[in-house]
């Protein structure tokens, strides 16, 4: 083989791994775009549901007032205390809600983050690749050819002092 077909087998195997590695890069920052939406779309659902317990708390409280004032009872003593545990117990569901989307919103940016170290680490790995594929190919080739191999040194020389 040539030096010219050699040269050329070695940019084609070196420019093929530096490709892979950016491909490998372009799909990880696909997916971590992709991480990213999901994240946004938990923040919007956390948003959606904490407007509904806000709804279902206002609703509970003008039921019971309404209740209680149908009964001719005052807002007070036992009929107060109910309706506050209520409240209490409707805060506290929707402070769990609110934990458990933060969690799965963390989840999907950590994912997010965690595809784009990939792709950098698969563009990274492509360019040790090909450097190491071209000094590999190099050493080959001036294997083959000769270029590398000590010149047989000639036994019919007598050295000089």
């Amino acid at each position: 083989m040539g030096l010219f077909t050699s040269v050329l087998a070695i940019a084609a195997t070196a420019g093929s791994q530096i490709y892979k590695g950016m491909e490998q890069k372009k799909t990880a920052n696909r997916n971590a775009a992709i991480a990213d939406q999901q994240a946004g779309l938990i923040d919007e659902q956390a948003g959606l549901e904490a407007y509904r317990y806000d709804r279902a708390k206002q609703r509970y409280a003008g039921a019971a007032t309404a209740r209680t004032a149908k009964s001719g009872f005052a807002m007070s003593g036992s009929p107060m205390a109910v309706m506050l545990d209520s409240l209490t117990q409707i805060e506290l569901d929707k402070s769990i809600g609110q934990f458990n989307l933060d969690m799965e919103k963390r989840y999907a940016r950590s994912g997010a983050d965690e595809y784009r170290r990939q792709g950098s680490s698969a563009f990274s790995q492509g360019l040790v690749n090909a450097f190491s594929s071209t000094l590999r190919g190099g050493y080959d080739y001036g294997m083959r050819s000769g270029m590398l191999l000590p010149k047989p040194q000639s036994t019919n020389s007598i050295p000089t002092f």
